[in-house]
């Protein structure tokens, strides 16, 4: 009910039963009730969760319930996939800068991008996630594929080409 990236995300796990693999979907709240999806951090949508907050909820519900893979839509770098929908968090910050009028504007958004503290969160977790030789990276699209070789130097052979799938 969030967005195109929830939904994606639901609809795999959904698919993944249909098939015949368990799966648990974690997500830090939840709407939605279900057999298989739990919010470690509660129920309400409204709520932000900071990325530390729900890293930590994540680790303590896997420390206590073994799994055989871990496929995250958020760069934790524990992972054995990730799978940024929205392309890396590095090409968002230089893509918003560059859709500004003019040679100023831009230059100034890439010069103060940190001060987005939640995605300068993000983008340094996703550094430290690319350079884990051990977590593959699903990748919606070429685009995406060439941000995360472009920007984070991560190897073609550890980045799958998974398009978007369509029913």
């Amino acid at each position: 009910s969030l967005g195109g990236a929830e939904r994606s995300t639901w609809e795999i796990a959904q698919q993944l039963r249909r098939i015949g693999i368990e799966t648990t979907l974690l997500s830090a709240v939840s709407s939605q009730s279900s057999d298989f999806a739990i919010a470690l951090c509660g129920c309400d949508p409204n709520k932000k969760i900071s990325f530390s907050a729900y890293q930590k909820a994540v680790q303590k519900y896997l420390a206590d319930n073994p799994n055989d893979l871990i496929h995250s839509t958020l760069p934790f770098d524990f992972v054995d996939i990730y799978h940024p929908m929205g392309g890396s968090y590095k090409e968002s910050y230089l893509r918003n800068a560059s859709s500004y009028p003019g040679t100023l504007m831009p230059l100034w958004k890439r010069q103060t991008h940190f001060l987005n503290r939640r995605r300068t969160v993000y983008m340094k977790a996703e550094v430290q996630l690319c350079r884990r030789e051990r977590i593959s990276i699903a990748a919606l699209s070429a685009y995406v594929k060439r941000q995360c070789i472009e920007h984070y130097e991560v190897s073609d052979e550890r980045i799958h080409l998974i398009p978007n799938g369509v029913e």
